[in-house]
């Protein structure tokens, strides 16, 4: 039974889902109906990736066993929730090669160890959660058809660090795509705006961070 009202709505919720403001502690909301309408009333976009399988009944075993809930539509498609917010559809495709499926997700998550911890528990081959050089404390979690389901957040801690990480990654005689990382992060929420525009300033031919 529970028992915590969201101040948004006045639903009664899961506790263990309901979020306090930063500024007001005392005030809760729940994350997909209220949380979610005020991102996108912001003007912020869902996104939910597709992700093909090759064995639907395997894929549904695999995401429910890692704490998800799987709605199937028809036997070729199933939606994928979690804490009844989308998380992917499954679509199944013949003849899926499993290795040479290259198909994924990113998941932006707070609690990197507690997830990594909660799979590996469920039986599940997760990668160890490590401090990569882009500024992600990720894991990565692969499905039965080859879906890399790579697991993170953001640890640069200010701007100067943020920038010190790219230029060390992207710069890198070890690194085989110069400017990859450096476009990842431009092009993702890791990287504040005025960290970006250092980040531009700095490098040898800022053209060439979006260049194909």
């Amino acid at each position: 039974m529970w028992h915590m009202e969201c101040f948004c709505c006045c639903e009664d919720r899961d506790p263990a889902i309901v979020v306090p403001l930063l500024c007001h502690e005392e005030v809760k909301v729940c994350p997909d109906l209220c949380i979610g309408s005020l991102f996108r009333r912001a003007g912020g976009i869902d996104i939910t990736p597709t992700l093909p399988v090759s064995d639907m009944a395997e894929s549904i075993s695999f995401y429910e066993t890692a704490g998800f809930e799987v709605e199937p539509y028809d036997a070729g498609f199933s939606f994928v929730h979690l804490h009844d917010q989308s998380f992917a559809s499954l679509d199944l495709i013949d003849g899926l090669d499993r290795s040479g499926n290259h198909a994924g997700c990113y998941v932006m998550v707070e609690d990197v160890d507690g997830w990594h911890d909660r799979l590996a528990a469920s039986g599940l081959h997760v990668t160890d959660a490590e401090d990569m050089p882009w500024g992600m404390h990720e894991f990565t979690l692969t499905d039965p058809s080859g879906n890399s389901i790579r697991v993170g957040r953001n640890i640069s801690t200010n701007d100067a660090d943020q920038v010190l990480v790219i230029e060390r990654t992207a710069f890198s005689d070890d690194f085989v795509e110069p400017y990859r990382a450096m476009r990842y992060l431009l092009l993702s929420e890791c990287l504040r705006p005025i960290a970006a525009l250092r980040v531009l300033a700095s490098a040898p031919s800022p053209g060439a961070l979006f260049a194909s």
